[in-house]
C-alpha cells in the first residue's frame, strides 16, 4: 500500500493517476477544503484522508502503508509564514517517518534550488526548509527505511499552477499578451511531467534492488540544460502568438543561479530515460492550457 501527499497539486495527481494505472493501491492525504479539481475522477479509486479531520497516527493505525511518496510542498507564493513552511516541508514528513514504524521505502520529491546550500541562510526560505529535510534524510536518522531522494530542477507540464513562471507565459502567449521579464539567461534543466512520473515508476520497480536501508539520491532531468530566453521564445512558437516580449524588463532575483549542473546517469544505470523532448512536452502542455483555459485555477 502507498501512502502519497500532494495528491492534489500538480506533480501529485500525475503520480496518481500512474499509480492506478498501474493497479497500486493508494492512499492520499488532504484537507477537507483541499481544492480538488486534479483528481476529482480518481477520488473514488483511492482511500484518501481529510488531515484536518484524523490524526498521521491514526492513519498509519489503520493502514498497512509501506511505501511513502512525498509530493507535499509548500513554497511560501502567497505570503505564508515561515513557520507554515517549517510545518509543511520539514515538520510534516517528519511526522510522517516517525508514524511509520512498518515503512520500507520512502520517495522524497526533491528540489535542485537547495544544491550546495550549507549553511547559507541568504537563500529563499522554501529552499532552506527542504534543505533542512533533506539533510535529515541523507544523516539517515531513520535507519530501517530506504530513502530515495528525487531532486527535480523545472519540471512542467498540463495542470500546472497558473502562478508558476512557464503556466503564466503559456497562457499570455495564446492570449497575445506582452510578457515581461529578465533577460533569460539562467541556463536551466526543464523536463516534461511524464518523465519526471516515470522515473517515480522506475525507483518503485527498482527498489527491491537496493538490499539495505540507507539514503540514495537521483537527479531526475535530461542530458541538457536550456536557456530561459530560449524556452520562452519555443513557447511563442509553438502557440503561434504574437505577444511581444520584453526581455530585461525585470532585474534577476538576489542570489539568482544562471546553471544548475544534475548527473542523471545514477537513474540512467536503473532503465530510466526522458523520452520527452523539451519541444515535445511544450507542444502538449500548450495544447492542453488551449483547451481548458476556461475555468483554470
Amino acid at each position: 500500500m502507498i501512502l502519497l501527499t500532494g495528491a492534489t497539486g500538480f506533480l501529485g495527481s500525475h503520480i496518481l493517476r500512474f499509480l492506478l494505472e498501474k493497479d497500486y493501491e493508494v492512499i492520499i492525504l488532504k484537507r477537507s477544503f483541499s481544492n480538488i479539481w486534479r483528481v476529482q475522477d480518481l477520488l473514488k479509486d483511492t482511500i484518501n484522508y481529510d488531515l484536518d479531520k484524523i490524526s498521521l497516527e491514526n492513519i498509519f493505525e489503520e493502514n498497512e502503508i509501506k511505501i511513502v511518496i512525498h509530493c507535499a510542498t509548500l513554497y511560501g507564493r502567497k505570503g505564508e509564514k515561515s513557520s507554515e513552511l517549517l510545518e509543511s516541508n520539514v515538520i510534516f514528513p517528519t511526522t510522517i517517518l516517525e508514524y511509520g514504524k512498518d515503512i520500507d521505502s520512502f520517495l522524497n520529491i526533491d528540489t535542485f534550488s537547495n544544491q550546495g546550500l550549507g549553511l547559507d541562510n541568504s537563500v529563499n526560505f522554501y529552499s532552506y526548509t527542504k534543505y533542512i529535510f533533506e539533510e535529515l534524510l541523507r544523516n539517515q536518522f531513520y535507519t530501517n527505511i530506504k530513502i530515495f531522494n528525487l531532486k527535480l530542477d523545472f519540471v512542467f507540464g498540463p495542470k500546472d499552477s497558473l502562478e508558476k513562471f512557464l503556466p503564466s507565459v503559456i497562457m499570455k502567449m495564446i492570449e497575445n499578451e506582452s510578457v515581461k521579464m529578465t533577460k533569460g539567461e539562467q541556463n536551466w534543466n526543464f523536463i516534461y511531467v511524464d518523465d519526471v512520473v516515470n522515473a517515480v515508476g522506475t525507483i518503485l520497480n527498482r527498489s527491491n534492488e537496493f538490499s539495505r536501508p540507507g539514503f540514495y539520491s537521483f537527479d531526475v532531468g535530461t542530458q541538457k540544460n536550456t536557456k530561459l530566453k530560449d524556452i520562452v521564445l519555443m513557447i511563442r512558437n509553438l502557440s503561434d502568438s504574437k505577444s511581444k516580449i520584453d526581455f530585461g524588463a525585470i532585474e534577476y532575483r538576489k542570489n539568482e543561479i544562471f546553471k544548475r549542473n544534475n548527473n542523471i546517469e545514477p537513474l540512467l544505470k536503473l532503465g530510466w530515460k526522458p523520452k520527452y523532448s523539451i519541444e515535445e512536452g511544450l507542444k502538449n502542455t500548450i495544447n492542453w492550457y488551449k483547451r481548458n483555459q476556461k475555468g483554470l485555477i
